[in-house]
């Protein structure tokens, strides 16, 4: 900066890189980059703060890096609740420098999710009193991941339900049948939740919307 004609010291914030992505990861996995700064003026680099707007991530940093000096902006990604869909943060790190006192730093990557379920909702459409079912692929993203522990059903007054394990007939999935037993004509919706042993998906919750006609 400029004062009467001179030059006055001042602190030069310099990220290595601006943006980092992380290979893809299982759901509810911790990613940990170290951005590395460095400090190119000639007086002391103050990092004010450097945090994001989400409670995902997480940072920690030095406070004050001398002149010609580096330190690291280390950075946590918890990608819980993120699993079948890219993440990308944006945090910004707030420094003295009087040219450029906010900078944006970006992390983003693929999150793997470590179940999927297809269909999302077990529809049930069909004519009163014919057999009409549906079937839900509840499919753990690892052979020996998540596990299915209990089911349980909100009303239960038009359906029933079969469960079967894995196999490799169901190319590693759980078949959630559910039926329908009413009787008449009409519409209905019922819930139906699977508990889990996942600390990332402890319950999965499936729709059921059923539509018969006469």
């Amino acid at each position: 900066s400029w004062a009467d004609g001179a030059i006055l010291p001042a602190p030069k914030f310099v990220a290595e890189e601006t943006s980092h992505s992380f290979e893809p990861v299982m759901e509810g996995a911790l990613v940990q980059h170290d951005f590395v700064v460095r400090n190119e003026g000639d007086e002391v680099l103050t990092i004010i703060k450097a945090g994001s707007g989400c409670g995902c991530l997480t940072t920690a940093y030095p406070k004050q890096i001398p002149p010609g000096g580096e330190g690291k902006i280390s950075v946590t990604v918890d990608t819980s609740g993120y699993g079948g869909r890219g993440i990308e943060e944006t945090f910004t790190v707030n420094t003295n420098d009087p040219e450029q006192p906010w900078t944006p730093i970006i992390m983003k990557g693929t999150v793997k999710a470590v179940v999927s379920v297809t269909p999302r909702y077990a529809r049930l459409h069909g004519k009163a009193g014919a057999p009409v079912t549906a079937v839900v692929h509840i499919t753990p993203a690892e052979a020996d991941g998540l596990r299915i522990t209990a089911v349980k059903i909100k009303k239960g007054q038009y359906i029933t339900y079969e469960l079967t394990e894995p196999s490799a007939v169901s190319q590693g999935a759980y078949l959630l049948t559910v039926t329908n037993t009413k009787k008449s004509a009409g519409r209905y919706a019922d819930l139906i939740t699977l508990k889990t042993d996942s600390k990332v998906r402890s319950e999965l919750k499936i729709g059921v919307y059923g539509n018969l006609s006469d």
